[in-house]
Order: C-alpha cells, then structure tokens, then sequence
C-alpha cells in the first residue's frame, strides 16, 4: 500500500472543494492528487 501525503480528513476536505470546481471524480482521484503533491 503507498504512502499518502493527505491524512483522510484533508483529503475528504479537499475532494468537496474539487468537487465544486467541476473536477470528475475518478476512481483513482486521489492518487493523482497525491502524485502531484
């Protein structure tokens, strides 16, 4: 399993503020955020 950057609350917090943003939420989201971080 790989290490994540976001705790969960941050990310749960971050996904609603993509969200709105009109960003498709995929299966893999999240790792593609994390990627980027």
């Amino acid at each position: 399993m790989p290490r994540l950057l976001l705790s969960d609350e941050h990310w749960s917090k971050l996904r609603e503020i993509l969200l709105r943003k009109a960003i498709y939420h995929k299966r893999d989201l999240r790792m593609t955020v994390e990627g980027m971080l």
